[in-house]
């Protein structure tokens, strides 16, 4: 699979810590594939396929559907300044 996009995500919890998520989009001769990774309530990660085919079009709308759910849920964009500015 060739990873096209990768995004981490984070909540904060009722126990005053963190949850982090990630949401990727894959290809696969032509077969575009979406997916969240969770941890479950014991921490073991737990993947959730959103889409699987060939419509790219198709694709990011399931995209938008489901990131505007889990923004619902509590999840935020994590986003660090990792130097990407000074290269």
């Amino acid at each position: 699979m060739n990873l096209v996009f990768l995004h981490r995500l984070e909540k904060k919890t009722e126990e005053d810590r963190v949850k982090q998520a990630t949401v990727a989009i894959g290809e696969t001769n032509g077969v575009w594939k979406l997916f969240w990774n969770e941890p479950d309530d014991s921490g073991n990660p737990e993947e959730q396929v959103w889409f699987e085919g060939d419509g790219w079009e198709d694709m990011l709308s399931v995209y938008r559907l489901h990131i505007a759910e889990k923004m619902g849920d509590g999840f935020r964009p994590l986003m660090e300044d990792e130097g990407w500015a000074d290269a």
